[in-house]
C-alpha cells in the first residue's frame, strides 16, 4: 500500500459543544479513533465493510457532510465535516476532511475489496423523501381553492407553489441520491466544497 502524500494522516473534529475533540489517524493496516478520555479504537481496513457519504446539513449547518463506516460486528462510526468551536462558532473543514476521507477509502478498499461504497442517503429513507412533499403541497392548493381561485387562475397559482416549494426539494434530492462510488477516485460532488 502506497501511502497518501497529499491527504492528512490525521484529522480531529468537534461533533458537539460539550464533547471531547475526536482524531481520527491513519495507521498502515488499521483506522485508530481517539475520543478524550477513553481508551483509543481501533479498526483494521479489513474489518470495515461500507463506507457511506452523506450530504448532512442542520439548521447553522448547511454544508455539513458525514462519512460513516460500518464494521464486521455491525458498529458504525462517523466523521463530520465542521467542528463545534463555541456556542456561537462551527467552523467546516471542507480541505481536510476530503482529503482524510479519500485516503480512508483507497485503504479501505485495499485492504477490504468487498467493501461497498455508497454515496446519498439509504434507499428506504430517499423513497420516504419523494413520497413527503405530495400531501403538503395537497395543502395550499386545497386552500387556493376555498378561496374561489378557480381555472386558469388556480392553474398559475398552483404552478408558481410547485416552483416555489419544488427548487429546493430538487436540490436536497439530488444531493441525497443513492449511488455508489470509486474509493480511488471520489468524485468532488460527494464531498464538500
Amino acid at each position: 500500500m502506497t501511502p497518501d502524500h497529499d491527504a492528512p494522516d490525521a484529522y480531529s473534529v468537534r461533533n458537539a459543544l460539550f464533547e471531547r475533540p475526536v482524531t481520527w489517524r491513519l495507521q498502515p493496516a488499521r483506522l485508530r479513533i481517539d475520543a478524550g478520555m477513553k481508551q483509543p479504537i481501533h479498526l483494521d481496513y479489513a474489518d470495515i465493510v461500507a463506507m457511506r457519504l452523506v450530504y448532512d446539513p442542520k439548521r447553522t449547518e448547511w454544508n455539513r457532510q458525514r462519512c460513516t463506516i460500518t464494521v464486521r460486528t455491525g458498529e458504525r462510526f462517523s466523521i463530520a465535516s465542521v467542528t463545534y468551536l463555541d456556542v456561537i462558532r462551527i467552523a467546516p473543514q471542507t480541505a481536510a476532511y476530503a482529503g482524510f476521507v479519500r485516503a480512508l477509502a483507497r485503504r479501505i478498499a485495499a485492504a477490504n475489496p468487498a467493501c461497498r461504497f455508497v454515496a446519498g442517503k439509504p434507499a428506504w429513507l430517499y423513497a420516504l423523501m419523494l413520497a413527503a412533499p405530495i400531501p403538503l403541497l395537497g395543502l395550499p392548493l386545497a386552500w387556493l381553492s376555498t378561496l374561489g381561485v378557480k381555472g386558469r387562475d388556480f392553474l398559475f397559482y398552483a404552478g408558481v407553489l410547485l416552483v416555489i416549494a419544488g427548487l429546493p426539494w430538487l436540490y436536497t434530492l439530488f444531493r441525497h441520491k443513492p449511488r455508489s462510488f470509486d474509493p480511488r477516485a471520489i468524485a468532488d460532488d460527494m464531498l464538500p466544497r
